[in-house]
């Protein structure tokens, strides 16, 4: 079964890390995957001696590339993988926010970046990937004050249906100085989607070039031990298709009985919000939106009706007037559409 290894790298702005460089030799890799921020032509040339196939998106500081597309998609057997900059992600790195570009772009895995931070989570049978900045490029709110970003990359090893995910840290000893160690991975997270298996593992980075053959060779030597795993998580997975059918038709019920409302008074509560959508219909749940991170309410909410049905005579409210604003009453998928859902909510049931 042929192997080809696929770099995701993003958010380079300033291209100075040797250590990485020295990984990133040319012959090995066979498609790098840009999301976005090169910034010059330097490192465009750069990474065309590694990879002449080489994909890009359009990332927020690429004023001297108007055309590239915001995002792409490719395939690799039967994985669909998309990746985009991420800074038309809002809110930005929002899970359900990127849950719904995934779906939009009917890909297994998205790859995301803009952060500068690596993240990587599996959410209703897809797998997210944030390859953080390749140079450690500082980035302004996403970081505590005092701490900087940790340079990294990753590497994808697609063997088919198999795709083995390696993520690349650069460490520093208590100077601050760049160190030189051995790879030595360990299992971050292991799972088994639509019938692909993925895993990440975190590795150092080190500066001693011949170790890089060693290196190529344990990955493929890993990805054949995976494939004897794969079986087993297939068969795991059989089992939860029909669980996870059930929570689909579950949320798509829910979703077909809600509207969102905004323009919200920040003070209103949900017992408020009820009573001024009551003359619809029974409300089975009111839920007010917070910010993530003050906590306070952002001037939305989302009102759950009994059936499907009242959600048109809700529609009729928008524009009525609530704490002396006039709300906006929109269907749910309305919402969806503007990828603008945010994660941490507050509820209020309505009994």
């Amino acid at each position: 079964m042929t192997s080809r290894l696929v770099l995701v790298i993003g958010d380079l702005f300033i291209p100075d890390r040797a250590p990485f460089k020295k990984l990133l030799t040319p012959g090995k890799i066979g498609q790098i995957l840009c999301l976005g921020n090169l910034t010059d032509r330097e490192t465009f040339e750069f990474l065309r001696q590694i990879a002449p196939d080489l994909q890009l998106v359009k990332g927020n500081f690429d004023v001297d590339s108007p055309n590239l597309p915001l995002s792409k998609v490719v395939t690799h057997g039967s994985l669909r993988i998309g990746f985009t900059h991420g800074h038309t992600i809002i809110p930005p790195g929002d899970a359900d926010a990127l849950l719904i570009a995934a779906r939009q772009m009917d890909v297994d895995i998205l790859l995301w970046g803009g952060t500068h931070r690596f993240e990587a989570f599996e959410m209703e049978g897809r797998f997210f990937v944030n390859p953080g900045s390749a140079t450690g490029a500082f980035s302004t709110g996403y970081w505590p004050e005092g701490e900087e970003p940790t340079p990294s990359f990753c590497l994808m090893d697609v063997q088919g249906d198999v795709l083995v995910l390696y993520v690349y840290q650069l460490k520093t000893d208590a100077s601050g100085a760049e160190t030189q160690k051995e790879h030595t991975p360990s299992g971050v997270s292991n799972m088994a989607t639509e019938g692909n298996v993925i895993r990440d593992e975190r590795l150092d980075t080190h500066d001693d070039g011949g170790d890089d053959e060693e290196e190529i060779a344990a990955m493929k030597k890993r990805v054949a031990e995976m494939e004897s795993e794969a079986a087993k998580l297939r068969e795991m997975q059989a089992s939860l298709d029909q669980q996870s059918e059930s929570l689909r038709e579950d949320r798509e019920d829910i979703d077909a009985r809600s509207i969102f409302v905004g323009n919200v008074d920040y003070g209103a509560s949900p017992e408020e919000i009820q009573a001024h959508f009551q003359s619809c219909g029974s409300i089975n749940r009111v839920t007010i939106l917070l910010d993530k991170f003050t906590g306070h309410p952002k001037g939305y909410a989302y009102v759950e009706f009994a059936e499907p049905s009242l959600v048109a005579q809700a529609l009729v409210l928008n524009e009525s007037v609530f704490r002396g604003r006039n709300l906006k009453a929109r269907n749910y998928h309305f919402l969806s559409f503007l990828l603008y859902r945010e994660s941490i909510m507050f509820s209020g049931t309505i009994n």
